[in-house]
């Protein structure tokens, strides 16, 4: 099993294929973590997450724009900051709603890191005390978002 990571997809699906094709990524052996971003900027996400679904091993790190969708999705949510950055397209994907239920749910499960032994997979950055995503690790005591 290899592991790829890929990061600020923004609904981009012809170029995740083409990532995908390049580097003969296989989707039921080969590990993938996406570092966030899937969502917003072209109107393809509906084709992106679809894609991400199939497969085995897929791990998202959340990204501010997966976290907008997601909001969205789950309540209604459509603040200027998000439509002016390429919520609007990710509206347009899913033809103004609602999102797919497994769509909610990838969303959902995604973390704010990964760890895999020393390395730790983050979306723009681990920034002290600095948005909503402050959390505290339970392992460790350190403070991350």
């Amino acid at each position: 099993m290899r592991t790829f990571v890929i990061g600020d997809i923004h609904g981009t699906h012809k170029a995740l294929l083409q990532c995908f094709d390049r580097s003969r990524f296989d989707q039921k052996k080969d590990r993938l973590i996406v570092i966030g971003d899937v969502c917003d900027g072209y109107p393809e996400v509906r084709q992106c997450i679809d894609e991400l679904i199939k497969v085995k091993r897929c791990d998202l790190v959340i990204g501010n724009h997966d976290m907008w969708a997601l909001d969205w999705a789950v309540r209604g949510d459509t603040p200027e900051i998000w439509t002016s950055q390429g919520g609007d397209n990710t509206i347009r994907s899913y033809d103004g709603g609602p999102m797919p239920k497994s769509h909610i749910d990838f969303l959902k499960n995604g973390q704010l890191w990964i760890e895999i032994g020393d390395q730790v997979f983050v979306h723009g950055g681990a920034l002290y005390n600095s948005s909503r995503f402050w959390v505290t690790t339970k392992k460790s005591g350190d403070n991350t978002y």
